[in-house]
């Protein structure tokens, strides 16, 4: 009677409760899944850190983490945080293997100023700073470089939307565009004159500031076709044109060293 009044099945429950409670408690805290965070990898970078990733996880300093008790949803935003990153995925491989792969912004211009040089994505979020960079370094994507006295640039931050489309629009002109000897073409960005390309050691060309409605970036192909004209007809004597596409003309220039008069730009034709 005694052996049947027992409460096996309720019995048999609590022993399988210390069990695994036991089990869990050996799984969390058993060296054979501890982790190192100084040694997670991390995959798919280009302009981002692995230390940066790293730190953004916020994983403890010295301390090994048992992987089970890794909030990887968590790390994906903290690493997602980064100015650079787009996507992040972190995975855990029993028993102690964390992998981090990470999907970078991919750069269309880069923005140079006197504090420094970022990487810019489509949509103007300035990423990946630099502290030195220079057209040659293996920049990426074509380079601006902004002289304002007080540039707005900053890790993390976001181009105007004007300055934007006109950066990625006269990033687009090239000497061959507009049919130029100069084996290249520089692009700044100044405080009073606005947009201007120059050809290194010869001519300058003035596009100006933009705005939404007296002067929209839809006129830089007007500009671009008036800038092409006059290269092609005159390149070896030009010093400064400032593109102001009107009925008539294009606009003035300015030639070499015996013909310093502005002097009005005859309107094109030709489409560079």
């Amino acid at each position: 009677m005694l052996f049947r009044s027992v409460p096996w099945a309720r019995l048999a429950g609590g022993l399988g409760l210390v069990a695994t409670s036991a089990a869990i408690y050996w799984l969390t805290s058993s060296a054979a899944f501890a982790v190192d965070p100084a040694a997670i990898p991390v995959r798919g970078g280009s302009w981002t850190d692995a230390a940066a990733v790293r730190q953004a996880m916020a994983l403890p300093d010295g301390v090994a983490v048992n992987i089970f008790r890794l909030p990887t949803i968590a790390l994906e935003e903290r690493i997602e945080g980064l100015a650079s990153v787009r996507a992040a995925r972190v995975r855990a491989v029993l028993p102690d293997l964390v992998e981090v792969t990470i999907e970078e912004r991919d750069p269309v211009l880069v923005w140079q100023t006197d504090g420094g040089t970022w990487l810019v994505d489509g949509g103007g979020r300035l990423f990946a700073f630099r502290p030195e960079a220079e057209e040659g370094d293996g920049l990426p994507a074509p380079l601006v470089s902004d002289r304002r006295v007080a540039s707005p640039a900053a890790t993390g931050a976001t181009l105007d939307a004007a300055d934007l489309a006109v950066a990625r629009r006269l990033a687009a002109v090239t000497p061959e565009r507009i049919r130029s000897a100069a084996p290249s073409l520089a692009l700044e960005l100044r405080d009073e004159e606005g947009w201007v390309v120059t050809a290194p050691g010869g001519w300058e060309a003035v596009f100006g500031i933009y705005t939404a409605t007296v002067r929209p970036p839809s006129m830089i192909a007007a500009q671009v076709q008036c800038l092409g004209a006059l290269i092609a007809a005159r390149e070896p004597t030009l010093r400064r044109i400032l593109l102001a596409p009107g009925p008539e003309t294009c606009g003035t220039f300015i030639g070499g060293a015996g013909d310093r008069r502005p002097r009005p730009t005859p309107r094109g034709s030709a489409t560079p």
